[in-house]
């Protein structure tokens, strides 16, 4: 949830300010992700047998996982940009 709510406000910002922006709201992004998969990591550290029980490493899954948000994340903010009437998508 924290995530998508940091995803509607960096869209939002990228959409109000331009290209201009778009350094800026990748960082904050990243930044965010970052904490946010260091506290799932630390808070749920003890509950991934599941996962090692398929041979998927921690750090394997907080990669895929941070990886799948981020794709998202420039997915949305493509579409976001044609939606709003930019005719070019990507700078």
């Amino acid at each position: 949830m924290p995530a998508t709510i940091v995803t509607g406000i960096c869209i939002v910002l990228f959409l109000q300010l331009g290209y201009g922006s778009l350094a800026p709201v990748l960082v904050l992004k990243l930044f965010v992700l970052a904490v946010l998969l260091y506290i799932s990591d630390y808070r749920f550290r003890f509950r991934y047998y599941y996962y090692n029980n398929l041979a998927i490493s921690r750090k394997q899954l907080l990669f895929i996982a941070g990886f799948i948000d981020f794709l998202l994340f420039v997915f949305t903010m493509i579409v976001a940009k044609g939606v709003s009437g930019d005719k070019y998508l990507i700078a």
